[in-house]
């Protein structure tokens, strides 16, 4: 697939418009190896049940297929009573694009992989902590997904979220508060409007 300008491609006033399908309930969080930020992610939202209908799945640009979630992490989350076992890492793909309302992705060169693997769907990805700052910018009181799929925010490096993997229970458990913090807002913000019927 041909490379180009992410930042020409989010800046341009004649972009596609969004390919969006109100139809899908399914939120995908995407990271590296979909063993620790995206599966925290995942784990901690189906944990959390916010009981709208929404779905809640991960994926990984460079998974290790197959892996469960890091050790570190694990502790992280196990010590926050989310349950673990099952959890199976998997490649991000073109279906998973296509099947989700939204694509949330933990870091900048997350992003940037799934706009240009999957251009068509450049309006559904956004950055975890992107949703706060969209939120706390006049997202309160929107349709989140209508909002952050026409919201054309500009990357700031704060949005990233570091990769804690094998970096030691300190990146872990900073990485887990991050993803935490991004999920008490898009969590009650999606609330806000029960997901379709599959």
């Amino acid at each position: 697939m041909s490379k180009f300008n992410v930042a020409s491609l989010l800046k341009r006033k004649d972009a596609p418009a969004p390919v969006i399908d109100q139809d899908r309930n399914t939120i995908l969080f995407v990271c590296t190896g979909n063993i620790a930020r995206s599966a925290s992610a995942e784990l901690i939202a189906r944990h959390r049940d916010i009981n709208d209908g929404w779905r809640f799945d991960s994926a990984g640009v460079g998974a290790v297929v197959g892996s469960g979630v890091a050790p570190d992490i694990d502790r992280e989350l196990v010590h926050r009573g989310i349950n673990i076992r099952g959890y199976r890492a998997k490649q991000m793909t073109r279906a998973l694009a296509e099947n989700a309302a939204l694509i949330v992705a933990m870091d900048s060169t997350h992003r940037q992989w799934l706009i240009r693997e999957f251009p068509q769907f450049h309006r559904k990805v956004v950055l975890l902590k992107q949703i706060q700052r969209a939120y706390a910018g006049g997202g309160e009181g929107n349709d989140a997904l209508g909002y952050l799929t026409t919201l054309n925010l500009l990357e700031i490096p704060e949005d990233s979220i570091a990769d804690p993997f094998r970096l030691g229970p300190q990146a872990a458990k900073k990485a887990v508060e991050e993803v935490e913090a991004g999920l008490d807002i898009l969590l009650p913000w999606l609330g806000t409007r029960n997901a379709p019927q599959a």
